[in-house]
């Protein structure tokens, strides 16, 4: 363990999981983009005007047989698929294609990520949410993950982008606005063609049938539950923003709309017991977990589409599971999620989270357990390379906490001696941090290279120096609590400018060279450096990222398992 990371460890090892003879809950959390309560409103929705139909029984049982989901979830493997795939882009890391199958006489398409990495990579199935108006929903997750090394494909589902049928009003409205024994069926179709996924996954050459996992937000989430129980080849899930008990749903919400329904059902235009036991097949709560393997769910203690009891009614269904809690509405704070769902799969799949950074150099991160309150996301990064010499050289270890609030905040880039100093002072600014030895070329090159690997570099960034003596003991006796330093501003720009010339004399084996001074930027010599950022870095004047334009938090913090 090194330095940075060695500071860390007597915070994070307060963070210890919970146990339960079934249900294991951790200290973290989750959510995902615009989803708001547009999937269980829907499903209410679609039956909230359909009087009794007779198709299932008044009995509600809270699971059903194996056997009957072993057949409900049954198709006809032998049937051609009929994949077409077609590159559509290509970078240093992957190569991005679309593909379209056959799954039950209908067209699915997808978008697969195929990593370049040599030898059989392991792969994920992801799921976007519902009423999804974009076939990238999920792309910063299978951009993320196939940097490291992982094969993704990302297919639509029914009644979504080019799935539509016919004239909806939303992206995905017919796939929950219909009668329950549709609503039904719809849920199985989209597994199916999930399955269907998978056999075409596991058809590849290059990826390794045995390391197959399934990860979903929303309404993906509820899928790829569903997927995850019918399926023994999947050798793991990450359910986002997810839960189940449809039943629980309809008769003990507080939510206006199934209060309503609640109401009509009293007076005969609706059967809460009926619509529940069509639906339970198609419940996670309901289906046992047949062939039990590790499972990871990420939710939002504030979340109302599904609120902490229908999490953990979700949860209790499977026999090996995580809970990862976060106080966040549906909206997961998806810079802290990427990370999480890629350490979980690749600790299931044996293999090293790893990123290649554009200069050669090989960063390993270790994501560290969310801590209760934490704002941040902390991964611990050691980094190797090729210098002039072509002999391979180590580089100390760095930190970074990734900010959760789902904005593209600024990036603090301090050295390790400001830090061990000023760590509680300075993990008060909204921002996200990243904790080097130095800010000389190469440490810097390091910052900027992954910054940007982020697309986190249009935040800008704070470069932190020492102070010299005179302004550190004048700032003592004004107020103890003041953090003394030089404050260098990186624009977007000047941030690309920096790290194309750290690269260049970090390469060139000068990796002590000081860059800021050698562009010529501006620093101001500042006596309490927390104020001064404070009054720069505004969240609310930063806009939500693109995937989540609806969300309005401003502040996300990992929490508590709840009670």
């Amino acid at each position: 363990m090194g330095t940075l990371e060695m500071a860390f460890s007597s915070k994070y090892n307060r963070g210890t999981a919970i146990g339960g003879e079934r249900l294991r809950t951790s200290l973290r959390g989750g959510g995902m983009r615009r989803l708001s309560g547009a999937l269980l409103l829907g499903i209410l929705l679609s039956v909230m005007f359909i009087p009794s139909t007779g198709l299932a029984s008044s009995r509600y049982t809270t699971s059903a047989d194996p056997m009957e989901v072993i057949k409900f979830y049954s198709y006809d493997r032998s049937q051609p698929l009929e994949a077409k795939l077609v590159l559509r882009a290509e970078n240093e890391w992957y190569r991005r294609y679309e593909l379209t199958y056959k799954s039950e006489g209908d067209i699915v398409y997808a978008a697969y990520f195929e990593p370049k990495r040599s030898g059989k990579a392991p792969a994920a199935i992801g799921i976007h949410g519902m009423f999804s108006e974009d076939e990238d929903q999920f792309w910063h997750v299978a951009d993320f993950a196939a940097k490291r090394g992982f094969a993704v494909l990302m297919p639509s589902l029914p009644f979504h982008h080019r799935r539509s049928k016919g004239i909806q009003v939303i992206s995905g409205q017919k796939f929950v606005v219909a009668p329950p024994v549709a609503v039904r069926n719809n849920f199985r179709r989209a597994v199916i063609d999930m399955r269907r996924a998978l056999d075409w996954l596991i058809s590849r050459d290059n990826v390794d049938s045995e390391r197959v996992y399934i990860t979903g937000a929303s309404l993906g989430g509820m899928v790829s539950m569903l997927t995850y129980k019918a399926d023994p080849r999947l050798k793991g899930g990450v359910f986002l923003v997810a839960g189940a008990g449809f039943r629980e749903i309809l008769i003990n919400s507080e939510n206006p709309v199934v209060r309503n329904f609640r109401l009509l059902s009293k007076i005969g235009l609706a059967d809460i017991i009926e619509a529940a036991d069509t639906l339970m097949l198609v419940d996670p709560a309901a289906l046992p977990d047949i062939w039990p393997r590790p499972v990871l769910m990420l939710n939002g203690t504030l979340d109302v589409v599904f609120p902490i009891s229908e999490t953990l009614r979700a949860a209790e269904s499977f026999d090996d599971v995580n809970v990862i809690w976060a106080k966040s509405s549906h909206f997961y704070p998806v810079s802290g999620g990427q990370y999480l769902i890629a350490d979980f799969v690749s600790r299931l799949s044996g293999m090293s989270l790893e990123l290649r950074l554009p200069q050669g150099a090989t960063v390993r991160e270790t994501v560290l357990p969310p801590v209760p309150g934490d704002s941040r996301l902390w991964i611990s990064l050691s980094s190797s390379s090729k210098g002039i010499l072509e002999t391979h050289r180590a580089y100390a270890d760095a930190c970074f906490g990734i900010h959760l609030v789902n904005r593209l905040t600024p990036t603090l880039i301090v050295p390790n001696e400001i830090w061990e100093m000023r760590r509680q002072e300075l993990e008060s600014v909204q921002a996200s941090i990243f904790v080097v030895n130095s800010v000389t070329s190469g440490d810097l090159a390091l910052a900027l290279s992954y910054i940007r690997l982020l697309d986190r570099s249009h935040g800008g960034a704070y470069v932190l120096l020492a102070p010299d003596r005179g302004v550190s003991e004048e700032a003592a006796h004004g107020n103890e609590r003041k953090v003394p330093a030089y404050v260098t501003w990186l624009s977007p720009l000047d941030m690309e400018i920096a790290w194309s010339l750290s690269r260049q004399m970090d390469e060139s084996g000068l990796r002590n060279v000081d860059i800021l001074s050698s562009l010529g930027l501006k620093s101001s010599k500042v006596d309490d450096v927390i104020g001064y950022l404070r009054g720069r870095i505004r969240v609310s004047d930063i806009p939500p990222i693109p995937s989540l334009v609806y969300d309005t938090a401003t502040d996300i913090r990992w929490a508590e398992p709840p009670m």
